[in-house]
């Protein structure tokens, strides 16, 4: 891939020209060279590189790792130093500011050109990583509240696999204490059970797309539940070997309609009261 953009910064007018030749035939874009750590850390923030290369002595009150931990601190932007110092004392504080690569003067073409790409696609594969984890959780926050499965083993035992940190927050329940998937029944109040589990079957059926449920919390908290439930089967075996869940605290939802429905019932008295006594 080429095209990226790239900030050189290098005291050494005739090194720097060079660096920037050598960048250009590989396919690069240069978007500036700084020749201080003050102009580096300012040209980073006005245009925005995709790597910067930074000569580690620079002349000035700032020098090339003091811009690269500014930078650092306040941008996403892979760094490779280079240098010519290469004593124990100057790669232990180049380590401080996390480079994508450490390059020795004076370099060979192949080994800029490799170290380049090697930042650039460890970078590119770390914003990806993060961006999922981030997509993923703000989609699980977003959706629901908990996930576990359930397995089935093939004499049918079931097993209660990894539930979500927040189960613990909306039970009140550590997950450990719930090894099998009966245990679950734990949490609905006896005389609501049976009527779970005929939802719970008509939801794997394909009936329903989601169900309600009441649950009692460890402190005796009621809490109501939006419950998801996909199965996955072994067509071959001809079982059932998982169902994925997923689970929504919809308590506020409910208090709300709670409240609204006995407001509905206050002013539909009311209203009757008014239509007795012949005033409408």
């Amino acid at each position: 891939m080429t095209g990226e953009r790239i900030l050189i910064v290098e005291d050494e007018g005739i090194v720097a020209d060079e660096i920037r030749n050598r960048l250009e035939h590989f396919g690069y874009h240069v978007v500036g060279m700084a020749m201080t750590g003050q102009e580096a850390i300012d040209r980073a923030f006005t245009t925005f590189p995709d790597l910067i290369l930074m000569d580690i002595m620079l002349k000035g009150p700032i020098d090339g790792v003091g811009a690269a931990n500014q930078i650092r601190d306040r941008m996403d932007i892979p760094i490779i130093y280079l240098t010519a110092y290469s004593d124990e004392d100057t790669i232990q504080r180049a380590k401080i500011s996390e480079p994508f690569g450490y390059i020795l003067k004076p370099f060979k073409e192949r080994e800029i050109k490799a170290a380049i790409e090697v930042s650039l696609y460890r970078h590119r594969m770390e914003r990806e990583l993060f961006e999922l984890g981030l997509r993923y959780q703000i989609i699980n926050e977003l959706t629901t509240d908990f996930s576990f499965s359930i397995g089935f083993d093939r004499d049918n035992t079931m097993v209660f696999e990894w539930p979500m940190d927040d189960f613990s927050r909306v039970t009140g329940y550590p997950a450990a204490e719930f090894v099998h998937p009966g245990d679950l029944l734990r949490l609905i109040p006896p005389e609501e059970q049976d009527e779970v589990l005929r939802l719970l079957d008509d939801h794997l059926a394909g009936r329903s797309p989601s169900f309600d449920c009441r649950i009692i919390t460890r402190t005796g908290e009621e809490r109501w539940i939006r419950c998801y439930f996909r199965a996955v089967r072994n067509e071959v075996q001809g079982r059932l070997i998982r169902i994925y869940g997923a689970a929504q605290d919809i308590s506020s939802h409910k208090k709300v309609e709670a409240t609204l429905r006995t407001r509905v019932d206050q002013l539909s008295v009311e209203l009757n009261g008014v239509r007795k006594d012949g005033q409408l």
